[in-house]
């Protein structure tokens, strides 16, 4: 990638910081994320926390990506009958992209 990790995480903070620089409140805000997008909207939040810094109104995570390597947790394992999306074969493919 040309901007490796933690690069988004960053951006993402400073995008919080502009939009306050604004004059838009936090609680004016709904952080959203989809996949690794919801990764990335779930890590603003936790630095956010870390800060001290008030907190958005809303988080929407749509099929986060927040359980990484080895995907060997109870989750994976009991909901294969039913996740046609998140199966472990692809999802290691994915990672070794």
């Amino acid at each position: 990638p040309d901007s490796p990790f933690p690069a988004a995480v960053e951006n993402a903070l400073e995008v919080w910081d502009w939009l306050l620089a604004q004059g838009i409140g936090p609680k004016d805000v709904v952080v959203s994320g989809d996949s690794a997008g919801g990764n990335l909207a779930l890590s603003l939040l936790f630095r956010l926390q870390a800060k001290g810094a008030e907190m958005p109104a809303a988080a929407v995570l749509l099929s986060p990506w927040v359980e990484m390597l080895p995907f060997s947790s109870e989750s994976w394992r009991d909901n294969v009958p039913y996740d046609y999306i998140g199966q472990k074969g692809m999802m290691e493919q994915f990672v070794a992209m």
